[in-house]
């Protein structure tokens, strides 16, 4: 499989699958803290529970807003700081070809944002974070070296097949 895709497309579109994640929980956030302010003060009964459902419900997804407004800083600092030319060794912001049970798969090795998949110049990549066991498994490789990978108890061999 040769590679034709761009780093810096799928950065961008990391950069902005997550900003549209920030702006749905953000819009969430201050919707739920709307209702929260709107309920009503006092408790009909000891079961009438809105007002402190609503905060806590708020409280948690500010934090989610946090989380993702703290993902995307990471995922910019790390951008800004990888080189994005070719490299001989797998690390962070490799792209990397791998072939596993006669399957080739294409993984994006990042510090912020992994969990992601877009399908790119007719490649599904695979967005994994350098703390993943898979990335682990694969940083300080080359090209056409054999892995060995344990998942499970089960012993999986994956070659390395191109990397950028």
């Amino acid at each position: 499989m040769s590679l034709a895709i761009s780093k810096q497309k799928i950065y961008e579109m990391l950069v902005e699958e997550i900003s549209q994640t920030i702006a749905r929980l953000t819009k969430g956030y201050l919707a739920t803290c709307d209702a929260a302010i709107k309920a009503q003060g006092r408790m009909e009964s000891r079961y009438d529970t809105i007002k402190e459902e609503q905060s806590k419900l708020a409280d948690v997804i500010g934090m989610q807003v946090y989380e993702q407004r703290e993902r995307l800083r990471l995922l910019q600092y790390f951008w800004s700081i990888t080189t994005v030319t070719t490299g001989t060794v797998i690390g962070p912001g490799s792209l990397v070809v791998v072939e596993a049970e006669n399957q080739e798969k294409v993984y994006f090795l990042i510090e912020s944002g992994g969990g992601c998949i877009f399908e790119l110049e007719g490649h599904e990549v695979n967005c994994i974070s350098i703390q993943a066991p898979l990335a682990r498994s694969l940083i300080g490789h080359t090209q056409g070296e054999i892995v060995e990978m344990k998942i499970g108890g089960r012993k999986r061999l994956l070659t390395v097949k191109s990397l950028q």
